[in-house]
């Protein structure tokens, strides 16, 4: 509540000076801070309002990083395809924008977004380009991204379908890196 009535305050003085770039920067921390208390629709709108105002003043990178948050809240909502989507445009627009860094922040998000819809081909495109980025970085393995989501599903009490259909994809992505071993000591 802290955080939030301060960037609110800042929010206020940023309108008063006419500086819309610190407008931005304080919907979009609003919006954070909103996110990490769970109140997804409150920092939704935050982020939405911060995401106009920066293509308004042309902030690139800024737009970028916003989408990529806002695809974080509706994962974390489990609005998993159009987290998708918006992950997907804030990583093309940081690849374009050489922001390595970033763009393999959002490579992560992507990865653990096409395990969740079951997509593990697209998520293990994801790992491959980490590793491009950052060869000598440890990458988390689709079957354990799998694990992750099983424990995630079984503690929020999800179907036996649900249960069933990662239990299975498991199962494949194990059996693929099992095989992708032995082929490499062939």
């Amino acid at each position: 509540d802290a955080a939030i009535a301060k960037f609110e305050e800042a929010l206020l003085v940023a309108r008063g000076c006419g500086d819309v770039e610190v407008e931005a920067a304080c919907y979009c921390n609003i919006g954070s801070a909103c996110a990490q208390r769970k109140e997804a629709a409150r920092a939704l709108e935050s982020y939405d309002i911060g995401l106009r105002l920066l293509k308004r003043v042309g902030d690139d990178k800024g737009v970028a990083e916003c989408l990529h948050n806002i695809g974080a809240v509706h994962f974390n909502d489990g609005n998993t395809e159009e987290a998708v989507t918006l992950l997907d445009r804030a990583f093309q627009m940081l690849r374009e924008q050489k922001e390595t860094a970033l763009a393999t922040n959002c490579l992560h998000s992507l990865k653990a977004a096409y395990v969740r819809l079951g997509d593990s081909a697209r998520a293990e495109q994801c790992v491959q380009l980490i590793q491009e980025y950052y060869p000598d970085d440890t990458v988390q393995s689709i079957a354990e991204q799998l694990e992750n989501e099983l424990e995630r599903i079984i503690s929020t009490g999800g179907t036996a379908e649900e249960e069933a259909t990662l239990r299975v994809q498991l199962g494949d992505s194990l059996s693929k890196n099992e095989h992708a071993a032995l082929e490499h000591y062939a």
